[in-house]
């Protein structure tokens, strides 16, 4: 009981100093607004393929009675001239877009104040309610229970996966066109102490007229060659390419989430 109090006294101390050091950090941002002086797109490559892309944008704005000028690093083309709303923080003089906020606070502190709160919350429940005791009388029905729901949630997930991706890609609202695979992303993700590498293919195509550019979304294990053709889905109305993840494999795995989903419910309806 004193252990268990004394963390509590720990973890409520430790996300008051996170919170209030969060937002103290985001009082003194101030909203400017910039204009887009320039905007180049920036290629990073390893062996070949492409690794990194964004587009290095420079901004100018103002700052009290001085001119100022920096860089951004965004995802999209921006326009010269195009005008954006960007905040700025003063104590370390840096200017950043509200989906870039996360420059800001620490992941460290984000890691604290989820951790405390949680041990918080789960320590008032099982303290000041019945729910501890009533967990251990019953872990083995509760458990059963959780396990359904989450299959059931996985199995309606793929299942709707499924239907989706059959519906969007039947001849109604889809039709096939050429492709030319004109570069390949690679992607690196370390499992262990190895490295994997996954690659997306990156499309160029003609549609109803107009020349189009995409990045495939379905990752591949070996890697596409570039300059070579592929057959692709493309939506009707979106003139964009129509991807899923077999859709087959997809149903097939739903419906046995289903179905251990039904068998649990089974056992939970007879055994307790």
């Amino acid at each position: 009981m004193i252990i268990s109090t004394a963390i509590s006294v720990i973890c409520f101390i430790a996300v008051i100093i996170e919170l209030w050091s969060i937002y103290r950090t985001l009082r003194t941002c101030v909203t400017i607004k910039c204009e887009v002086v320039s905007s180049k797109k920036i290629q990073e490559r390893t062996n070949g393929f492409l690794t990194g892309e964004y587009w290095e944008t420079v901004i100018g704005f103002t700052n009290g009675s001085s001119a100022k000028k920096t860089v951004l690093r965004t995802s999209t083309y921006c326009q010269k001239g195009q005008r954006m709303t960007c905040y700025y923080y003063p104590k370390e003089d840096i200017v950043f877009r509200k989906r870039d906020l996360r420059k800001l606070i620490h992941s460290s502190s984000m890691i604290v104040t989820s951790v405390g709160i949680l041990f918080l919350l789960l320590n008032f429940l099982f303290h000041v309610s019945s729910i501890g005791v009533i967990f251990f009388k019953n872990a083995a029905a509760i458990l059963t229970v959780l396990l359904s729901l989450f299959f059931l949630s996985l199995g309606a997930y793929y299942v709707s996966y499924a239907l989706i991706a059959f519906k969007n890609t039947s001849s109604k609202k889809a039709t096939k066109a050429e492709a030319l695979i004109y570069d390949v992303i690679r992607k690196t993700k370390k499992h262990q102490e190895n490295q994997l590498f996954f690659y997306y293919p990156i499309y160029r195509y003609t549609f109803n007229g107009v020349e189009h550019e995409t990045k495939s979304k379905i990752k591949r294990s070996s890697p596409p060659i570039v300059g070579s053709y592929e057959t692709i889905l493309i939506d009707k109305k979106k003139c964009g390419p129509v991807e899923y993840d077999d859709p087959v494999n997809t149903l097939v795995m739903g419906v046995c989430f289903l179905f251990i989903f039904t068998l649990l419910i089974y056992i939970f309806w007879f055994k307790y």
